[in-house]
């Protein structure tokens, strides 16, 4: 599985939005891309625009091409823009859409929550991969070290047979 989602880059891509930690990484990029795009005046149209373009291959262009949809249809809040999202979860726009007004505030807020959250939760994976990794450590060194104590072993009941 760990080759798989290296090597094939379409498995990669959707796995970046499912895996705990990668999740919240991507969605703190993303939010973090669109509110420095808000930010330096580009209206949100094209910061989605901009956005789908770049993530067009990945599970979450779907939903900002949805976004772009219902932004052309005249929806005006965030959380009427984003509704009906399937990648990106609804604390997200509830967190960009707690800024008000100002939308690049709101996703400068969110991409610091979902970057302090993926730290969390990959320091988790990695304590918890901790244990396993000694484990698997201690089992090599073993794997290692038996034959030549198997061998000091013989040894000693050669020269037991032999008399010295």
């Amino acid at each position: 599985f760990f080759l798989l989602v290296l090597t094939v880059p379409p498995f990669r891509r959707t796995m970046r939005w499912r895996l705990p930690g990668f999740a919240e990484a991507g969605l703190s990029q993303l939010a973090s891309a669109l509110g420095l795009l808000l930010k330096g005046g580009n209206p949100l149209g094209d910061a989605l625009a901009l956005m789908q373009c770049l993530e067009k291959k990945g599970p979450v262009g779907k939903d900002l091409a949805r976004w772009q949809q219902r932004l052309a249809e005249g929806h005006a809040q965030f959380s009427q823009i984003a509704a009906g999202s399937r990648i990106v979860p609804p604390l997200f726009f509830w967190l960009v859409s707690s800024g008000g007004e100002d939308l690049a505030e709101g996703f400068r807020r969110t991409a610091e929550i979902y970057h302090n959250r993926a730290v969390n939760r990959i320091e988790m994976l990695l304590y918890a991969a901790l244990p396993v990794s000694i484990l698997f450590l201690g089992v090599v060194i073993v794997s290692q070290a038996y034959p030549v104590i198997r061998l000091f072993f013989e040894f000693g009941s050669m020269l037991d047979q032999l008399g010295l």
